[in-house]
């Protein structure tokens, strides 16, 4: 990050132009400053840019609009090469973002103080003031500069110099990959990278160096759409994810064994980054990978660190590590290494081909399978039998764990080993399923959470007991855990998201007001998150202001036309007042949004029966009990009509 200048500023504002559908822009230098005029819906607006945004292999330019608010403007500039494709102003999506998404630039999804800034700058504090929605953002050093890593008092980025002379990675003659020998590895220092190379939320304003990871942030657990189903990357995940869940990261293989820790660029050409560890003579042939050496298909990275493009022209390797499973792809969608270089074949063809090299290959696990079962079709069973199956990493146990929250209640005697893992991530996992247990057991299963030794730990065990009956033994840790949780939720509550959390916790302790207010403000201030309206009219209604309920509904639908969730809560609204040819209008556009959902089918279903064309119901059921990706309620239903003829 920097202020633009004609030293920092590489994008082409000589009177260029851009545009991108309903989208554009041109760009121009006056008086020294650098301008951007945009024109959308036939409205046109001048923005100056006040900072640059990094700059390889592309640089973003962000604008002052109101409140101290600061955006990250549609076009970035490809500083890349002209023969690479670059030097030209490109957009960030490849489809067209309207002024009424949530991906729209002036929305908070685009603003750099709560989006950005923590991890571009030195000692950043976003300064939030929720009252009016306002920034007063400051930072010590405007560029990612020593005190990002380091505290000024003691090296947080490197291990202790005794460490490094009593231990290494050491590689026999006969080894075909290392070990770690001499004392256990301290790699605590890792948690610095962690903080800005993870999809996180934060739970305190700002971070700082010589604190953990989860004393700071709740990670995204490894579920989709973020990740594919068998782990893979798919969104922008920035690596955590991945590298916990990998063979690497279990063996203690930390980032600076890769990386140089002040450049972030790998120690090694080629791969011999990875022969660092791996032999060559075992893993850099033919007879491994299958390809030449000298070719594309020999690099290492290519197999195990699949690129996927991020911000239009960012490719960015997959840190899992994994082997390519061809199998998967054909099974469950998911992409393979060897399909995307090879991208005329079949997923079939590669499975083919691999299986020629090595017929002895390693197939794939039992945990493998229930990871990848947790995802799409989760089992209380399956859940818990990956969940207590220590070999895996923490990350995926962890990761299975919170799919209990969608299974119902759960025996409170099942989830008590994993309160008292050694594994942070675990007891958080468990923190986190308020809705697995009745309230006698939250408290004997959740209150010891409430003193953990980790922050985010103790933020969702004060969450799931919010608006339970607790022990006096445990009233003074829940006060200090719930005063914790109210920081993460202001910390959050500059986007939509967040104040949603506070509506929801609100509502947990019965503070009806708060809980409206908190819903009224997410739908102020983030007006094309679509939750805000469904819980909010879920609230009118359960009080009877069905008024309320209708406009709140009316007016989310049409700020989210294309929210199925708020298409199908209309459409259940209809039903309670009989009008069900609104009905079927709004539960057939939910439909069409989300066409493997067996809820939204079961209603258009119930609907058509119930206008009079339960012929029509019956031609299309089939078809429906195909596609969904649960079908034993249309199934029933089905039957229970056949049973009436």
């Amino acid at each position: 990050m920097a202020a633009a200048s004609a030293h920092t500023v590489l994008g082409d504002f000589n009177n260029t132009t851009a545009s991108h559908y309903s989208l554009r822009a041109s760009f121009s230098i006056v008086d020294d400053q650098y301008w951007v005029s945009i024109i959308q819906e036939g409205k046109s607006q001048q923005y100056r840019v006040e900072y640059t945004f990094g700059y390889e292999p592309l640089q973003q330019y962000l604008t002052k609009t109101s409140k101290g608010k600061y955006q990250v403007l549609p076009f970035a500039w490809d500083n890349r090469a002209e023969e690479q494709g670059g030097q030209r102003w490109f957009h960030l999506y490849d489809e067209d973002i309207p002024v009424n998404d949530r991906l729209h630039w002036l929305q908070p999804l685009q603003n750099r103080n709560g989006m950005c800034a923590d991890c571009h700058s030195d000692g950043v504090k976003r300064n939030l003031n929720s009252t009016d929605a306002s920034f007063d953002t400051q930072f010590d050093q405007i560029n990612v500069g020593c005190l990002s890593c380091h505290d000024g008092k003691q090296n947080i980025h490197m291990p202790k110099q005794d460490n490094r002379r009593k231990g290494g990675w050491v590689r026999e003659t006969q080894e075909p990959i290392a070990h770690w020998q001499g004392p256990v590895r301290d790699t605590s220092y890792e948690q610095t990278c962690y903080a800005c190379h993870a999809l996180r939320s934060p739970l305190t304003d700002g971070f700082e160096s010589n604190t953990a990871f989860l004393d700071q942030f709740t990670p995204q657990w490894l579920t989709t759409p973020f990740y594919y189903v068998d782990g893979q990357i798919h969104d922008e995940v920035f690596v955590y994810g991945s590298f916990q869940q990998s063979k690497m990261a279990q063996a203690g293989v930390t980032c600076i064994d890769c990386h140089d820790p002040h450049t972030g660029k790998i120690k090694g050409n080629g791969n011999a980054v990875c022969a660092q560890c791996h032999a060559p003579n075992v893993f850099d042939v033919s007879s491994h990978h299958g390809h030449n050496t000298r070719s594309s298909g020999g690099q290492c990275i290519n197999c195990h660190m699949p690129k996927s493009l991020f911000m239009g022209i960012d490719a960015r390797g997959d840190h899992s590590f994994k082997i390519p499973r061809p199998e998967y792809s054909i099974n469950y969608g998911t992409p393979n290494a060897c399909s995307t270089c090879h991208d005329d074949k079949s997923p079939q063809w590669a499975l083919r081909a691999i299986e020629a090299w090595h017929p002895q290959r390693k197939k794939p696990g039992s945990s493998e399978e229930l990871f990848i079962a947790s995802n799409i079709a989760p089992t209380p069973q399956g859940i818990l039998k990956l969940a207590n199956d220590h070999t895996q990493p923490a990350i995926v146990r962890a990761s299975a764990l919170s799919k209990l929250q969608l299974m119902g209640e759960i025996p409170g005697r099942l989830l008590m080993p994993f309160v008292k893992s050694s594994e942070p991530l675990i007891r958080l996992a468990v923190a986190q399923l308020s809705d697995v247990l009745s309230a006698n057991e939250k408290v004997k299963i959740l209150s010891p959470l409430l003193a953990d030794n980790t922050r985010a730990v103790r933020v969702a065990a004060a969450y799931s007991l919010l608006g339970v009956q607790l022990d006096l033994a445990s009233q003074a840790a829940f006060e200090n855990a719930f005063q914790e949780m109210l920081i993460a939720q202001e910390v959050n509550s500059w986007r939509g998201d967040g104040l949603l959390q506070q509506g929801n916790a609100a509502l947990r302790i019965n503070d009806i007001e708060k809980a409206v207010l908190a819903y009224e403000t997410s739908i102020a201030v983030d007006p094309y998150f679509a939750p805000a309206y469904v819980n909010l009219a879920d609230l009118y209604r359960r009080f009877g202001n069905t008024v309320a309920e209708s406009e709140t509904l009316a007016i989310g639908v049409e700020q989210n036309p294309a929210d199925r969730a708020l298409r199908y809560s209309y459409a259940l609204h209809f039903v309670r007042h009989k009008q069900l040819d609104k009905t079927l209008q709004h539960v057939t556009k939910a439909m069409q949004l989300s066409p493997e959902n067996s809820q939204y089918a079961y209603l258009y279903l119930l609907a058509l029966e119930s206008l009079g064309r339960k012929r029509q119901a019956l031609s299309e059921i089939d078809e429906l009990i195909e596609r969904v990706s649960d079908n034993r309620q249309l199934s029933a239903l089905k039957a229970k009509w056949s049973n009436q003829k």
